[in-house]
């Protein structure tokens, strides 16, 4: 894990990992919000 979870808005949810030595970028949106 590069950057732990995190919610930069409303219904947001970011988090950075590494995977092969690349950063991935997950994001999840919440619908509703």
């Amino acid at each position: 894990v590069l950057t732990p979870v995190n919610s930069p808005a409303d219904g947001i949810w970011v988090a950075m990992i590494e995977h092969n030595g690349a950063p991935i970028e997950l994001i999840q949106f919440e619908k509703g919000k």
